[in-house]
């Protein structure tokens, strides 16, 4: 049983990516904290189904041995203080050696829902953005850029481009840097609140696209480490393949495979 929608395209290559996109949550006061999220999310130490708490090193040292590729953003190519395009949503994706599949969903799965987000890493996530935002400040093509982002979205409180933007997270930082010193525990609070109304069941979009030819279970690892949705509330689209396509419709979800197109 799938947990939620799941698309999967054919592609001629020798690695998988896995992909989840959510709705980020239309909470004023936790958008700002999706930076943080983003920068702390593949670094933060894991609780694994068994109950052991895999260390911050460990868990750098296991997608640097299993991943090829691995990034937390907002929106489709986004960056730090730079949603992308379909801005309201943030993904997460996993690009592993096909043989390697299983395993990169289980790593999906544990650094999307299982980690651990602690005052160290906290601090380092705080300093290093600081730095970066620090830096992008003294950069007029940057700056200019968000402005012109800030003229055309607006001050709307559940808009991503206002939350990321540079100069509010400047000074967001700096303000986190005094409430670490002074109530770290409340600062990790919002940030996992902000997890929290991530992982809402049901929200959940899978995108798998690679050889999957060559992949002898492809719904099994989806449904046993991503077990977080339900049935979608709104049925996927009515499909138009240019190309042979094949629809299977499982209970609690619906995988969709075709060519790439």
């Amino acid at each position: 049983q799938l947990p939620c929608f799941v698309q999967a395209d054919e592609v001629e290559s020798s690695f998988m990516t896995i992909s989840v996109a959510v709705p980020v949550p239309a909470d004023a006061d936790l958008l700002p904290y999706l930076e943080v999220y983003n920068d702390m999310l593949f670094e933060a130490p894991v609780r694994t189904v068994t109950g052991e708490l895999v260390p911050h090193e460990a868990v750098v040292a296991g997608l640097a041995r299993d991943v090829v590729d691995h990034a937390s953003f907002v929106g489709l190519g986004g960056g730090s203080f730079a949603p992308g395009k379909l801005s309201q949503l943030q993904f997460v994706t996993i690009t592993v050696d096909a043989v390697h599949y299983a395993r990169g969903v289980q790593w999906l799965a544990d650094v999307l829902c299982r980690s651990e987000f602690d005052e160290e890493r906290l601090q380092v996530s705080r300093a290093r953005l600081s730095g970066d935002a620090t830096e992008g400040m003294r950069e007029g093509s940057l700056v200019a850029r968000a402005l012109a982002k800030s003229c055309l979205f607006g001050d709307a409180p559940t808009s991503t481009q206002r939350a990321c933007n540079i100069a509010r997270q400047a000074a967001l930082l700096d303000a986190m840097e005094a409430e670490l010193a002074a109530d770290p525990a409340g600062l990790l609070a919002r940030v996992a609140a902000l997890r929290a109304a991530l992982l809402q069941p049901g929200q959940f979009r899978i995108h798998v696209a690679g050889p999957l030819s060559e992949i002898l279970d492809l719904t099994g690892p989806l449904a046993t480490h991503l077990a977080l949705g339900r049935t979608p509330s709104v049925a996927p689209a009515a499909l138009s393949w240019s190309c042979e396509k094949r629809v299977q419709q499982l209970a609690g979800g619906a995988l969709v495979a075709g060519g790439c197109v």
